[in-house]
C-alpha cells in the first residue's frame, strides 16, 4: 500500500509538472512540422508571406530568414550583416530587419538586401525597429526617425538618455518609454520629437513599457509583471486594467503583442493569450514560452524560443 501511494504521488508530481511545461497541454495549436528550426524570435506578414527571423545561435552562431505562403513549405533567404538580428518588421510594402547596429530593407522578397543605415551615428545598439504614422523609429541605446522609409535617419535628442525601449504615435503625439539615470517611465511630445514631458504618475513610473495602439486607445505592456495601462487622451492620464486570466499558468513575462481584427493577442513566457475588451480579460490557447506571433487567413502563428513553431484558427 506504502509502495502504490509513493508511485501515486510521484506519477502526480511528474503529471504536474509535464502539465506546465509541455506546450501540447490544454492547447489549441499544433506544430508546424516542416518548420526547418527550433526556434523563431521575430515574424512579420508581406504580401501573404510569413517571415520569420531566428536567432538561433548554435547555427554556426548566425541567424536565418524563413518565408512560407502556406505554413508548410518554407524557403531561406539569405543571411543579412552579421546574422543576429533585434527586430523584423513589415512597413509601407517593405521588409525591414536590424541588427544591433545597422538596418536593411528588401523590397523584392528575394535575395536582394540594401542597407539603410544613414545617419545612425554614435554608439548605437539597436534593441527594435518600430513603424508608424510618423515615421520609422529605432529603439535602443538611441532614438532615431526616418521619414523617408530609412533612407535617412535623424537622431531625437532626449537629455539624458540610456535607452529607448518603446515608442508609438497618436493624434500627432509621440510616446516613448525612456530610461534615464534618474528615472525610467513614459514621455509624450507633442512637437514632433523637439521636447518630451515626463508622464510622472505612480502608475507608469519604474517600469519599462512595451507600447501599442489599439482602437484609438495607447496601451502600456510591462514585460516583468503582466500589468497593463490604457491611456484615452493619447497619454496624458492612464488607468490600470485588471488583466483577468493572463496569470492563469502563473507569473508571467509579455513579450510581444499581435493586433488582429479588434482582438489582442500575447505572446509571454507561459503561451499565447487573447483579449477581446482591451486587455479586460484573456483566454489562454496555448504553447509555452512563445517569443513572436502573426496572423494569416485566419490563422495565428506562434514562435517559441526552443520549440519550434506552431499554429492554431484564431477562431
Amino acid at each position: 500500500m506504502k509502495n502504490f501511494f509513493f508511485v501515486f504521488c510521484l506519477s502526480f508530481f511528474i503529471l504536474g509538472c509535464t502539465k506546465r511545461d509541455d506546450p501540447t497541454f490544454n492547447n489549441t495549436f499544433t506544430k508546424v512540422t516542416g518548420y526547418p528550426s527550433s526556434s523563431s524570435s521575430f515574424m512579420t506578414i508581406l504580401r501573404d508571406t510569413v517571415i520569420i527571423a531566428s536567432n538561433n545561435y548554435s547555427m554556426n552562431n548566425s541567424g536565418k530568414i524563413y518565408t512560407s505562403s502556406n505554413g508548410e513549405k518554407w524557403n531561406t533567404m539569405k543571411v543579412v550583416g552579421d546574422g543576429q538580428y533585434r527586430s523584423l518588421i513589415s512597413y509601407k510594402d517593405e521588409l525591414y530587419i536590424s541588427t544591433t547596429d545597422k538596418i536593411y530593407c528588401s523590397n523584392t522578397m528575394s535575395n536582394t538586401w540594401t542597407e539603410k543605415s544613414n545617419g545612425l551615428s554614435g554608439n548605437i545598439y539597436i534593441s527594435s525597429l518600430v513603424g508608424t504614422d510618423a515615421g520609422l523609429f529605432t529603439c535602443g541605446t538611441s532614438l532615431f526617425r526616418s521619414i523617408d522609409n530609412g533612407n535617412n535617419w535623424t537622431e531625437i535628442t532626449i537629455p539624458g538618455l540610456l535607452e529607448a525601449s518603446s515608442i508609438v504615435s497618436i493624434n500627432n503625439t509621440l510616446i516613448a518609454c525612456i530610461t534615464k539615470s534618474s528615472e525610467v517611465g513614459l514621455y509624450r511630445s507633442d512637437d514632433d520629437g523637439a521636447t518630451w514631458t515626463y508622464i510622472n504618475s505612480p502608475l507608469t513610473n519604474h517600469f519599462k513599457w512595451k507600447l501599442f495602439i489599439l482602437n484609438n486607445v495607447v496601451h502600456a505592456m510591462s514585460s516583468m509583471n503582466s500589468v497593463i495601462l490604457s491611456s484615452y487622451d493619447s497619454g496624458k492620464t492612464w488607468s490600470r486594467e485588471s488583466p483577468n486570466g493572463l496569470t492563469v499558468k502563473g507569473p508571467n513575462i509579455i513579450q510581444s503583442i499581435e493586433l488582429n481584427t479588434g482582438i489582442m493577442y500575447a505572446a509571454t513566457k507561459n503561451g499565447v493569450f487573447k483579449s477581446n475588451d482591451n486587455g479586460r480579460n484573456w483566454i489562454y490557447m496555448g504553447c509555452w514560452d512563445v517569443q513572436s506571433l502573426c496572423i494569416k487567413d485566419n490563422i495565428i502563428y506562434a514562435g517559441t524560443a526552443e520549440q519550434g513553431l506552431w499554429f492554431s484558427p484564431t477562431k
